[in-house]
């Protein structure tokens, strides 16, 4: 660098003359004239390039200082940091101008940018506000910035508070002309106290799943009437008229709540079809209603291999015994025998195989939950075919009585609970099977075909009748709305009627007119949308077939049958998504942080669901393969034991 005493006459000169055409030009510098050796760096706006007797200089256009610019040996880093922290003259004071100092050169350093980062660092990855005050942390920050001042819990909170709400208004504007459907669930704290998640689900103009928890808040109870209004109070809050579905699960207090909505609801003016799709049950749940009915008939071999699990892990000793075998573990633990008095004895190898046989079926039914679970996929198309599943494996069962007599009385206890649910045709929601007609690769004939097979030929068409019709149904409501929508954009002109020509035959005065209107109905009826489509043929199932996809690629074909699709494929058929939240909310109340009010555990939880790009998911199988990872790493470092934090 050299310092001002070493300015030559005429840089000074120049230097008053640059300063003359910037204040002229409010520090429009586009204009001035380069030299032709300028570099393509934005900082020569700045800076003015000269040759010396000591070498190539660069000159500050606002306040004279000049460093040796030899490309040879020097960048432009000294030129920009001069410009941000030394340059006394510079005329961007503050944070806005700055920025525009900002090139591909120099990352500008912001305060209030690093808060906001830490606020979302807290958010998604549920840290508690006090670790900004940690002796590490703070050490951490002043390495990767010693410029960033770490903010105290207090400030970090209400960053975390405003950052909520900002996302909240965006948030807000994208829901206020969207049909959504919803999932709400109930959970209690370790404080005792009573929390409700409501959560959107949507498909948005890209054809993407997206899913969003729009509240989080305290209830005094799990009454029904308390749920419906919360949720009648959320929907205004959010400005949401649009509700096409609430999936809920099998408690009187939610039939409660969904009785009121609907009443609330159901002259808004865009319910469809008075709300008659609104109430969707939990396949999860229900599917744990059916697995807990065929246990119900307790089975002696489970009861004692429960009890051999029981013994083993009362001490680390019988652990370890536990792992060589059951066998050895017999003979070297006295213990072991006598601890079996209640249920018979420990377990024989036919225990075992007879677990193993439970295993085969249990297996069967966890696939179908964890299937009816996904939270980043549709999970309405997979109903049908789990359901089919379901519904065959518990009628093989049944008819293997002679050879598996336990597996069999265990399928008659399930089958009852299975008929209650999803065999009723009058509590059975329709939009579970209308999106298998909605699959391009099945269609109303697969629906047909398969209804036959399971059912009686009378229960199969009573089935089938209501699925279709509630499909027709839906989608004349659609095509009803978007012509009322056109209407009210651009008004029809009164028919005209020569009421002379009608005097003597009143019967004239509509007939030409209603002719002719008759004539556009029936065309458009015979040629819909619905029409064309079932007419078709069915696309063919492929492991890289995406249903979005496809109706996305089909909008302009079937405007109005797309839009029907949108919806009914955004309908979710449990409430994992809001029970997901419960999770969350385990780690975010935990004992550590009890004292949280529920306005700010809100504020964690639904800004952890709009800033996350997807939900966190466990894996299994990468924990096994993170341990196995630590403990060679712990072998490496000379024998150390440790795990992942």
């Amino acid at each position: 660098m050299i310092g001002k005493v070493a300015v030559p006459k005429q840089i000074s000169v120049l230097h008053r003359c640059y300063l003359t055409l910037v204040s002229s030009t409010l520090f429009d510098l586009t204009n001035l004239n380069r030299r032709s050796s300028r570099t393509t760096s934005d900082v020569w706006d700045y800076f003015t390039h000269l040759e010396t007797e000591d070498g190539p200089v660069a000159v500050c256009g606002f306040c004279g200082q000049v460093y040796q610019c030899d490309r040879s040996f020097q960048g432009t880093g000294t030129l920009w940091s001069h410009l941000q922290y030394r340059c006394p003259s510079c005329p961007f004071t503050d944070h806005e101008k700055r920025r525009k100092l900002s090139s591909q050169d120099v990352h500008l350093f912001s305060q209030e940018d690093c808060r906001r980062a830490l606020a979302k660092m807290i958010i998604m990855d549920e840290y508690p506000f006090s670790v900004v005050e940690g002796e590490g942390f703070i050490a951490y920050s002043k390495t990767l910035q010693p410029q960033f001042e770490p903010p105290s819990r207090y400030t970090v909170a209400r960053d975390c508070l405003n950052l909520y709400l900002e996302e909240k208004a965006k948030l807000k504007d994208i829901l206020r002309h969207q049909r959504v459907c919803l999932t709400t669930d109930t959970w209690t704290s370790i404080q005792n106290q009573n929390y409700t998640s409501l959560t959107a689900h949507w498909i948005n103009s890209r054809w993407e799943l997206e899913r969003k928890v729009l509240n989080f808040c305290f209830v005094p109870d799990h009454a029904g009437d308390t749920l419906c209004r919360m949720v009648e109070e959320c929907l205004l809050e959010w400005d949401i008229g649009q509700v096409f579905t609430l999936t809920v699960d099998n408690t009187t207090s939610n039939n409660t709540a969904i009785g009121y909505l609907k009443t609330a609801t159901e002259h808004w003016p865009s319910t469809i079809c008075s709300n008659q799709f609104l109430h969707v049950r939990c396949s999860c749940h229900i599917m744990n209603l059916v697995v807990k009915k065929g246990w119900e008939g307790s089975n002696p071999s489970v009861a004692k291999i429960r009890t051999t699990l029981l013994f083993v892990k009362s001490s680390p000793g019988r652990l370890g015994l536990f792992k060589k075998s059951f066998k050895r573990l017999g003979e070297e633990c006295k213990y072991f025998t006598p601890y079996f008095s209640r249920v018979g004895g420990p377990p024989t190898a036919d225990d075992w195989l007879e677990a193993r046989k439970l295993i085969s079926v249990f297996k069967l039914f966890y696939n179908v939950i964890v299937r009816f679970s996904g939270q980043l996929n549709v999970t309405s198309t997979a109903f049908f075919h789990d359901f089919l599943l379901m519904h065959n494996k518990i009628k093989q069962l049944i008819r293997g009585k002679k050879e598996k007599p336990s597996l069999a009385s265990m399928a008659e206890n399930m089958k009852l609970k299975f008929e209650k649910y999803w065999d009723n045709n009058d509590i059975l929601n329709p939009l579970l099977f209308i999106v298998v007609i909605l699959d391009p690769r099945y269609k109303h004939k697969f629906l047909e075909f398969c209804f036959s097979n399971i059912y009686d030929q009378d229960k199969a068409k009573n089935f089938t009748k209501k699925v279709e019709d509630g499909l027709r149904r839906l989608f004349e409501w659609y095509v009803e709305a978007e012509s009322a929508a056109s209407n009210s954009e651009a008004p029809h002109a009164p028919l005209v009627v020569d009421l002379e020509e009608c005097a003597e035959d009143p019967r004239k005065l509509w007939a030409s007119n209603f002719k002719e209107h008759l004539q556009v109905i029936e065309s458009k009826a015979a040629n819909t949308e619905l029409s064309r489509y079932l007419s078709e043929l069915c696309e063919k199932d492929t492991d890289e077939f995406n249903i979005l996809t496809w109706w996305r690629r089909q909008q302009n074909k079937y405007p109005t049958l797309s839009k029907v699709a949108k919806d009914v494929l955004a309908v979710p058929v449990s409430t994992i998504a809001s029970e997901a939240s419960f999770s969350t909310s385990r780690r975010v109340i935990n004992p550590q942080r009890s004292s949280l009010s529920p306005k700010m555990v809100e504020a964690l939880i639904c800004g952890q669901s709009w800033l996350r790009s997807s939900p966190n998911k466990i894996d299994i199988r990468q924990k096994i393969a993170d341990l196995h990872k630590y403990e060679e790493l712990a072998q490496e470092l000379g024998g150390l034991e440790f795990g992942e934090a």
